[in-house]
């Protein structure tokens, strides 16, 4: 998939397509992300989220701000993941997806919760779950509600 990938954004360059590069970046992040390699993955993201600046992604800055959030969480990092689920949230709020800020939401409390704390964890998941709520989610609803229940068994 990466060989598939790196031939793509090249084509995408070749022709000048900036939004079809940013979502090969996307991608390519992931596929970095779910292999673990997370230096290489955040060098890709870091891309993107400069190319989605300068086509004025509003959403695919928003996107990108949560996946360098979810690499800083891995890393433990948690003030770091903090920073970019808060940037995260203002963008998606602005633009009205509710979904998205739902799952940022969600997001900064696993954070919290691997922090132990519990009592902010738990405001961030009632904030998740409302939003969920809201635009009928129902899988973050549920997920956010059994973590609820974790929490509360604390």
């Amino acid at each position: 998939a990466t060989k598939y990938l790196n031939q793509s954004i090249e084509i995408c360059k070749q022709i000048n397509d900036l939004t079809g590069i940013g979502f090969a970046y996307d991608l390519l992040g992931d596929i970095l992300f779910s292999q673990n390699k997370f230096d290489q993955a955040k060098k890709v993201y870091k891309k993107n989220l400069k190319l989605q600046k300068q086509i004025k992604d509003t959403e695919g800055i928003a996107h990108t701000y949560g996946n360098l959030g979810n690499l800083c969480k891995m890393a433990r990092d948690y003030k770091c993941a903090e920073n970019y689920y808060k940037k995260q949230i203002n963008i998606l709020k602005k633009v009205g997806d509710i979904e998205g800020e739902g799952k940022a939401w969600f997001n900064w409390a696993m954070v919290e919760t691997e922090k132990e704390e519990y009592d902010s964890a738990k405001e961030k998941l009632k904030k998740a779950i409302k939003l969920f709520e809201q635009c009928s989610f129902k899988y973050g609803y549920e997920l956010a509600k059994k973590e609820m229940e974790k929490l509360n068994e604390k």
